[in-house]
């Protein structure tokens, strides 16, 4: 009897230690599902090289002029484009982006060389960013010169290259009478490692919140600073670690160390 009651006891035992180290299986599987799911921006990636490659061939292979892609560009973000919402190969993100990426390209050298970096000039860039987002359609809803307006800055990507401009052209300002400062340099620093950054401080934060979560930190202050602080520093910390291998840094990011 006493046998009995010991290896049923054993199975019981068995049976808890089976069903924790389930539990723990499932939290691990559903902790990389989550993590997997919520990478963030490595759409990023993929979408970059597909931008890549069409403009190789198209330029170096094909001779097409960049106008053509720009008017393809222009295309996939209108109503034509009958796919713009499918997700296979990311076709919903490089109808999106594609626009933004031939403006960069076809206008690297002027906004480079010749940033717009005058103040009144500044003032009106963020003036008409700011208009563009505060257009009272809701308010005038049967206002079609606003909705027209509307349309077309969705259509060109005017909120973005407004956007892109407004900080090409602060950073010029900074940068011209603060060049040896500190502050500079870090953020000099911080811009050339801005694409590792972007790219993994989504995973991170995925971890350090769930992380945080279970510690149960509080106030919530803490935590969101904790997740500020690490989404900076941990990607580069990966960016320095996978710089010792070039190989592996351009595959993930496309560009050397």
């Amino acid at each position: 009897m006493l046998n009995q009651s010991i290896y049923a006891l054993c199975q019981n035992q068995k049976l808890i230690f089976y069903d924790y180290n389930l539990i723990n299986i499932r939290k691990s599987l559903i902790f990389l599902k989550n993590l997997i799911t919520n990478s963030g921006v490595l759409y990023f990636l993929f979408t970059l090289f597909i931008f890549t490659l069409t403009t190789y061939f198209s330029f170096k292979i094909l001779k097409i002029s960049p106008i053509v892609l720009i008017i393809l560009a222009i295309i996939l973000r209108s109503d034509l484009n009958i796919y713009s919402s499918s997700y296979y190969l990311a076709f919903d993100r490089i109808s999106r982006f594609f626009i933004f990426y031939m403006f960069g390209y076809y206008f690297y050298n002027s906004i480079i060389n010749f940033p717009i970096h005058k103040i009144k000039s500044l003032f009106l860039i963020l003036l008409s960013y700011i208009l563009l987002i505060m257009l009272p359609y809701d308010i005038y809803p049967n206002n079609s010169l606003i909705l027209l307006i509307r349309e077309l800055a969705s259509l060109f990507g005017a909120h973005g290259i407004l956007g892109a401009l407004f900080v090409i052209g602060v950073s010029f300002q900074l940068s011209a009478k603060f060049n040896e400062g500190k502050i500079i340099k870090i953020l000099t620093y911080y811009g050339t490692l801005s694409l590792v950054v972007y790219v993994f401080h989504m995973p991170t934060l995925k971890i350090i919140n769930i992380a945080a979560t279970d510690l149960s930190l509080d106030p919530g202050y803490i935590k969101i600073i904790l997740l500020f602080l690490s989404g900076i520093l941990f990607p580069l910390i990966y960016g320095k670690i996978l710089s010792n291998n070039k190989l592996i840094y351009r595959l993930l990011l496309g560009r050397n160390p």
